[in-house]
């Protein structure tokens, strides 16, 4: 597990980074070390396009990210620790899913920070997905069976929740590898 500081220092990078971003995709690579890196701001030529914020996400006010995931971050911590993710990873997706706002409703129904479609929510015995908490552990542990499905694939645990706000494959065959830059999916 990470010190606090350090990710308190991550995220206020990423936050004061992100001012001038369009919207928050997210980036990864994974070091020599194999430690796994994730940003908003690519600047690694080792960085690679791992989910596509949609179009439509909400943008405004980025650098109140960090202040907001201020709020969430105990409850990140043991959504996390429970589901055997990485908290980072967690706070990635809510970014990119609801910008912190743990009152977004999609246009498909998917609710809360993480987004959750209401028949995901009730899998994960969600009673109700504009609960921070239930909503943050429902997506973390939701994440963890994406990962277990595909092979411990992230780009393809990622595009699986992309692709939970269209109808297409299941199987995330959809999504396999190319040279070009993955999880650009619509929603």
């Amino acid at each position: 597990m990470h010190a606090p500081w350090a990710v308190r220092l991550t995220m206020t990078l990423l936050a004061a980074a992100a001012g001038g971003v369009a919207h928050a995709d997210i980036y990864s690579f994974v070091d020599t070390a194999g430690v796994t890196h994730f940003s908003n701001v690519p600047v690694d030529a080792r960085y690679r396009l791992l989910l596509a914020a949609p179009a439509e996400a909400p943008t405004r006010h980025p650098e109140k990210w960090l202040a907001k995931s201020a709020l969430y971050d105990p409850m990140i911590e043991r959504a996390a620790r429970s589901a055997a993710v990485r908290p980072e990873l967690v706070r990635a997706v809510i970014v990119v899913e609801s910008a912190f706002n743990p009152r977004a409703l999609s246009k498909r129904g998917a609710q809360g920070l993480m987004q959750l479609r209401p028949s995901t929510a009730r899998r994960y015995g969600v009673s109700d997905a504009f609960d921070p908490e239930q909503n943050i552990m429902a997506g973390a542990h939701y994440l963890r069976d994406l990962m277990a499905r595909f092979g411990n694939d992230l780009e393809l645990a990622l595009a699986r929740i992309t692709q939970a706000r269209m109808r297409s494959s299941a199987t995330g065959a959809a999504f396999r590898r190319s040279p070009k830059p993955a999880c650009t999916c619509p929603t």
